[in-house]
């Protein structure tokens, strides 16, 4: 009898865990960052673990349900860790070539579904993107302190062939807050539509947004990119612009295959902002551009580095590992 209900309870677990389709996955990455421009310590200790979990189901039409949640820590002053944030939630309903994001989701800019915002990043932090420093709004899938209240996103995607139709309606953003993270009045809502080509090493897409500010203003903005790999160079371009910026903003940045697990990646951003306040005065800025190496150890795990100028003139710089999971 014992050795029955041993079976039939080892059998019902089983089934219980192949219907339950839950998956982790996610990356830590550790080693030292330098910023020249730093207040205190020029110098950390750089650390982030990330982890997503995920539970996807089915109906018996074929239409897909995922649930996602993330937890992650990273490092703070003087290389201190935060003890782990999470997420909201994010849900994704697809079926076919159509695919809703509902809640914590991203918009166009962060997505990459119609454009590569980020490029070929240098650093093992990414210390140095095409967009760095750019200042068109971002909506964003990502962790946040237990008051948080996250905004939500809706992001409808349709894929014909190699073309990508997008849009993004966010609404209930909190505009302002005080120091103190009480909410000063006011909310907002954006949207984003976009379209995408992407075939055989070749992409390009383009979108269009408008957000409100806190000031009541309507802030439009727009960005374009194109994307292409020939033999073993790899290379983005990216174009934006928005009513708040003083020009328009260009980046850039490309890989080369070194060898198959070594590659060397420059980066160009200029983020089209003149002058910026620091202690009460206006500085310059300047175009960031930086150059770094990324090299594969085996395992999921790389080891990379960079150094750069930043729109400040200070020079930066990383050197750590990365692995993923």
């Amino acid at each position: 009898m014992k050795l029955f209900l041993f079976t039939v309870s080892a059998f019902v677990a089983s089934v219980s865990m192949v219907a339950a389709d839950v998956s982790m996955a996610g990356y830590g990455r550790f080693g030292l960052y330098y910023n020249e421009g730093s207040t205190g310590n020029n110098s950390r200790l750089d650390q982030r673990f990330r982890l997503n979990i995920t539970g996807t189901t089915e109906t018996d039409t074929g239409i897909k349900l995922k649930g996602i949640i993330r937890f992650q820590t990273d490092d703070g002053p003087r290389g201190r860790s935060n003890v782990a944030q999470r997420s909201a939630a994010l849900f994704v309903v697809s079926s076919g070539n159509f695919q809703l994001n509902i809640g914590n989701a991203s918009g166009l800019v962060d997505s990459d579904d119609v454009i590569d915002w980020y490029g070929y990043g240098v650093g093992v932090t990414k210390f140095a993107e095409q967009s760095t420093n750019f200042i068109i709004p971002i909506t964003e899938f990502s962790v946040s302190n237990d008051e948080a209240r996250i905004p939500p996103t809706a992001r409808a995607t349709y894929r014909f062939e190699k073309i990508i139709f997008s849009a993004t309606y966010t609404d209930d953003a909190v505009l302002a807050k005080n120091s103190s993270g009480d909410e000063l009045g006011g909310t907002s809502e954006s949207w984003e539509i976009g379209v995408g080509y992407k075939h055989d090493g070749l992409s390009f897409g383009g979108l269009y947004g408008a957000a409100e500010t806190p000031s009541g203003k309507t802030n439009n903005y727009w960005a374009v990119t194109f994307n292409s790999t020939i033999g073993e160079l790899g290379f983005s371009l990216l174009v934006a612009d928005s009513d708040i910026q003083d020009d328009i903003a260009y980046g850039a940045s490309a890989k080369f295959h070194v060898n198959p697990v070594t590659e060397l990646r420059v980066v160009y951003s200029d983020n089209g902002m003149d002058n910026y306040t620091q202690s009460g005065a206006e500085v310059k800025q300047e175009g960031f551009y930086a150059i770094g190496f990324r090299h594969g150890l085996g395992g999921g795990i790389t080891m990379a580095g960079g150094i750069g100028r930043s729109t400040l003139g200070n020079t930066v710089g990383d050197l750590g590992v990365i692995f993923n999971f």
